[in-house]
């Protein structure tokens, strides 16, 4: 019995490695940022502020986010794989003014895929705005 073999031409071989590599690259770029959920447990709507540290990018939400409902933002990893960012929260209150609250998150052990956060009237610290006063 004798065995047949088919060759396979370069440019389908070719291809298929560059497929394969650039699926890898694809993962490797989204393990550079990590996911930010911020859930609105206020009593108010809420708008976010994330400036990155690390991204040098800042991710300013102008649309309010309802009650109950949350929100998602990024923020880069440096080489050892930590984040340092801040949230911003604005507070749209109609009938007492606005208000802002401000977390700052500088990690020292790399987080996972995610970082979630409850958002309500005593995340972080009181702020005047424009993240004055976020930073430590």
């Amino acid at each position: 019995m004798t065995r047949k073999f088919a060759l396979i031409p370069a440019s389908l071989i070719l291809a298929a490695l560059a497929n394969t590599l650039g699926a890898t690259q694809i993962a490797v770029a989204d393990a550079k940022y990590i996911k930010l959920i911020m859930l609105n447990k206020a009593k108010v709507d809420i708008q976010v502020f994330v400036q990155d540290f690390v991204g040098k990018k800042s991710d300013e939400q102008k649309n309010a986010v309802p009650t109950g409902k949350d929100t998602a933002s990024k923020a880069m990893r440096d080489a050892k794989g930590n984040v340092d960012f801040f949230i911003e929260v604005r507070y749209v209150d109609e009938k007492k003014g606005s208000k802002y609250r401000c977390l700052a998150v500088q990690t020292k052990e790399p987080p996972k895929d995610e970082l979630k956060y409850s958002i309500d009237e005593t995340f972080g610290k009181s702020v005047s705005g424009a993240g004055i006063g976020c930073r430590p």
